[in-house]
């Protein structure tokens, strides 16, 4: 059974003794100024990086650490959560250097979003909480209590969205999940939303309406999707996805993708769902993509849509797919060695 979820941090777990990604010295040729996206080779716990541009790859550029789970670009840095490490690593994209912040051992970090320049939530599973880090200080300056196990989060209309899994990794049992609304102006748990069951993602439309993708239990409950109005914090409906889904990333034109991996059927790809209509316009009968099971993916202003697809093989390499803004698969690039880890991707444009 893949708990796609966890699996990073099994991974990472059995892997420790390779080292934790700290040492900066390893840094190759810095990327261009052009588009660049950056993949996260997960299981080799490095950096990659593709020129939109010119289609330049330049693989294994940055270290990272343990069971890193999430990257994001902003101005001229790269900011990665490392679960296992417990921290944040910001890495300058002009030197290459890396610093970090320290978010407390065990409280396994998971997900992060950005309020402004200076400020970053960060979802802390273990600890139960979401922990404000100031940039310019490096430090975190608040901790606030949220739900059991939280996972994703989003920025919307001044509020912070955390989505709570509320799973029990003592019994491995899947349950409801919740999703916490904090007033980021008064730092504190406003409201609380119930959602499906193990919700885990989150993702924010053209409208800033907020997307929960809720896994399932991984046996005879599949995963479903739910839209969270930020201007009177309503629920939609769920709308059932039919199978396990893993990834979500929303263009600006408001179509989400959503990546599966159905380990009960065998069954992998690529789903879409028109956020305006709320209804899928690729299900699991017609997947857009057929057979991949990638979990990061981001677009960029022209509608291309990135998946960092790992390599489930055993061949160690990972792939970074590109589709136009008409649903074209334009690219296939061979990224890095990621070896069967989850990998993750951001657009620096």
């Amino acid at each position: 059974m893949k708990h796609y979820r966890w699996l990073s941090l099994l991974l990472a777990i059995t892997l420790a003794f390779i080292g934790c990604g700290d040492d900066d010295d390893d840094v190759l040729e810095l990327p261009s100024a052009e588009p660049v996206a950056y993949v996260v080779n997960q299981l080799a716990l490095t950096v990659s990086s593709f020129n939109t541009a010119t289609e330049e790859i330049q693989k294994d550029i940055y270290n990272v650490g343990n069971a890193p789970n999430d990257v994001e670009v902003r101005g001229n840095s790269l900011y990665v959560i490392n679960t296992l490490d417990s921290n944040l690593q910001i890495i300058d994209l002009d030197t290459g250097v890396s610093d970090f912040v320290d978010l407390g051992e065990g409280s396994s970090p998971e997900k992060m979003a950005f309020v402004n320049d200076t400020t970053v939530y960060v979802t802390a599973g273990m600890a139960n909480s979401v922990k404000v880090i100031d940039l310019a200080g490096k430090s975190v300056v608040k901790e606030i209590p949220v739900g059991t196990a939280p996972w994703g989060v989003e920025i919307s209309q001044g509020k912070a969205y955390v989505v709570n899994s509320n799973y029990d990794f003592a019994n491995f049992v899947a349950r409801e999940g919740s999703v916490s609304v904090i007033d980021i102006g008064a730092g504190e748990v406003i409201q609380t939303i119930d959602v499906g069951v193990n919700s885990q993602e989150i993702a924010l439309d053209t409208q800033g309406r907020l997307l929960v993708l809720c896994t399932g239990n991984y046996g005879d409950v599949m995963g479903s999707i739910i839209i969270i109005d930020p201007a009177t914090d309503t629920a939609s409906a769920p709308v059932d996805i039919g199978t396990i889904p893993s990834g979500i990333a929303v263009r600006d034109d408001g179509v989400a993708f959503i990546t599966f991996s159905n380990f009960l059927t065998g069954e992998s790809g690529l789903l879409s769902f028109d956020t305006n209509s709320g209804a899928l316009t690729h299900s699991v009968a017609s997947p857009l993509i057929p057979g991949i099971a990638g979990m990061g993916m981001a677009t960029d202003s022209n509608n291309r849509l990135y998946i960092a697809v790992p390599d489930w093989d055993g061949s160690s390499k990972d792939k970074l797919l590109i589709l136009d803004e008409n649903d074209q698969l334009i690219g296939t690039h061979e990224i890095g060695d990621g070896g069967g880890a989850a990998s993750f991707v951001a657009v620096r444009e």
